[in-house]
């Protein structure tokens, strides 16, 4: 790994943990004031908006180098998930490992897609929508969004249907990425070390 590399790297590792703790260990920081009546809180904001800048400036780095750079990416990535290939053995546990755990991960993903695109809504309707005295609407449907599209608006005054159930996913696009690299990195985990006991 080049010398820049572990710099950047480093620095991305380093920063996020020690801005935590100095967030929860002197909170106080950024409501006191000083003796010339001007608050911490501009100064604080200031370091760590430079602190941070650095950081996202660093992660995006990380990121296109991961994708663009074989050795830096086999580098880093072989010391996340802890990969060695010592002789035969350990290559042949890698390689059907990562098979397997292609495999599962593509499973998982097929399950996820089904899962977003069924939609099931309960919901109360309002009074001027109950009809033959049916108060509650069940509806089931299909639905798939490529492209996540801005919300609509409507200028009607007459009051909505009141949710009671509404199926959907809890995970943002950032948290269903994170779920997909976690479950990787626990199927490959799994695999190799049922291996290893053969």
């Amino acid at each position: 790994m080049k010398a820049f590399h572990k710099i950047v790297f480093g620095y991305c590792l380093g920063v996020l943990p020690i801005t935590l703790i100095v967030l929860l260990l002197v909170p106080e920081a950024v409501h006191s004031t000083t003796s010339h009546g001007s608050t911490l809180r501009e100064t604080v904001n200031t370091i760590f908006g430079v602190v941070w800048s650095l950081w996202m400036v660093g992660a995006l780095y990380i990121a296109i180098s991961l994708v663009a750079s074989e050795k830096f990416r086999e580098t880093v990535l072989k010391k996340v998930t802890r990969i060695k290939e010592r002789d035969e053995r350990e290559e042949l546990i890698v390689g059907r490992s990562s098979r397997n755990t292609f495999l599962f991960s593509l499973g998982f993903m097929l399950f996820m897609l089904i899962l977003s695109t069924i939609q099931i809504k309960y919901e109360e309707l309002p009074p001027t929508q109950v009809v033959d005295g049916k108060k509650r609407n069940l509806s089931l449907g299909l639905r798939f969004d490529p492209i996540v599209e801005a919300p609509h608006t409507t200028n009607s005054n007459e009051p909505a249907p009141k949710i009671i159930y509404n199926h959907s996913i809890p995970l943002t696009g950032s948290g269903t990425l994170m779920v997909i690299i976690l479950v990787q990195l626990g199927a490959f985990y799994v695999y190799a070390r049922k291996l290893r006991t053969e």
